[in-house]
């Protein structure tokens, strides 16, 4: 791989230094200035080195830095190829195509990146993510591959991912509710399902208890039986106002027929026209 980016080096050196650098039209509008191109410069030949060392992570950063200051096919190309020795297999096919797609790539380039394209392709594994359990559960969801957001439109189908070992999140709410670890073969295709748990329960607040509340419809209550009235304290029979009334009347009665009599009695003794004779007769 190596005498892959020393053919680039070379035709990067025809017509100066930087005369394979190629910019393409999107570039050209960009405001390259002196300044960016000798430090692109510095840049890729880090780069160079860091392959020359074996450290392609420090090559891949230094060829991408260089290409944010100078794009051209050339470090495209390079930075794919290092991309490639990282197992970013993705991210380097989308590179290779870029690079064959731009009209400023040389013939010699465009024939070596796509080799190189044709390599990738079918070392790029294929997974099918899917999201079950209920609607509700499911609504607001987000699933996340190594830690980056998956688009919603590759949710449910095959698409592209690098082979090698993957942690898939499922995460609603900014939290994770289910993860899972699948590793993905060279070329294969795997499928992960991912189930939604249910939804908490939510305790309702107080202003909805106090709506439901006033909602419900009261039921009849239950009849309740009048307390039954202490027997009443009988009283004495001495203290019974009919009886000290019969008593009185007795008693008067008594006293009448006492005066009556002694009356009489008086009378026999005063008149002389009568004598001795009973009433009544």
């Amino acid at each position: 791989m190596r005498r892959a980016i020393a053919l680039i080096v070379a035709l990067a050196s025809v017509g100066g230094p930087w005369g394979a650098l190629s910019i393409a039209p999107a570039a050209l509008a960009q405001d390259t200035t002196p300044n960016h191109t000798a430090t692109a410069r510095a840049l890729f030949r880090e780069g160079l080195h860091a392959v020359d060392g074996g450290d392609w992570e420090v090559a891949a950063d230094r060829f991408r830095r260089a290409w944010n200051l100078r794009p051209s096919p050339v470090i495209a190309y390079n930075l794919a190829i290092a991309e490639r020795h990282l197992g970013r297999l993705v991210a380097a096919s989308e590179r290779l195509r870029a690079v064959l797609r731009d009209p400023n790539t040389s013939a010699r380039l465009e024939a070596r990146a796509r080799r190189e394209l044709d390599e990738i392709k079918p070392q790029i594994a294929q997974l099918r993510v899917r999201v079950t359990g209920e609607e509700a559960a499911r609504a607001g969801t987000e699933v996340r591959l190594d830690e980056e957001p998956l688009p919603p439109a590759t949710v449910g189908i095959y698409a592209p991912v690098d082979p090698g070992a993957h942690t898939l999140t499922l995460e609603r709410g900014g939290e994770a509710v289910t993860e899972t670890s699948v590793t993905l073969t060279p070329g294969g295709q795997s499928d992960v399902v991912l189930e939604a748990p249910p939804l908490p329960a939510v305790a309702p607040s107080p202003a909805e208890t106090a709506r439901a509340a006033s909602e419900r419809t009261p039921e009849a209550a239950p009849p309740v039986a009048a307390p039954a009235q202490p027997a009443k304290a009988r009283k004495p029979l001495r203290k019974q106002w009919w009886l000290w009334t019969a008593v009185g009347v007795v008693v008067v009665g008594a006293a009448t027929g006492t005066a009556v009599a002694l009356s009489n009695r008086g009378a026999g003794h005063f008149d002389g026209t009568l004598g001795s004779v009973p009433l009544g007769k």
